[in-house]
């Protein structure tokens, strides 16, 4: 989504949902940044399914 790879340390968001699934996702994108700022690897809980 930009010219030679200008935003690829950016996560593009389209803004389609709203009220509980937006917050929801938001809640996981934000528990995702946590881990990934801790340099945690993987082994936390098993993955869940999310159907919006």
């Amino acid at each position: 989504f930009g010219v030679d790879g200008a935003f690829e340390g950016y996560v593009r968001l389209p803004f389609t949902v709203g009220g509980v699934v937006a917050d929801e996702a938001a809640a996981r994108l934000a528990a995702a940044a946590r881990v990934v700022e801790s340099g945690a690897s993987g082994g936390g809980e098993a993955p869940r399914t999310f159907v919006a």
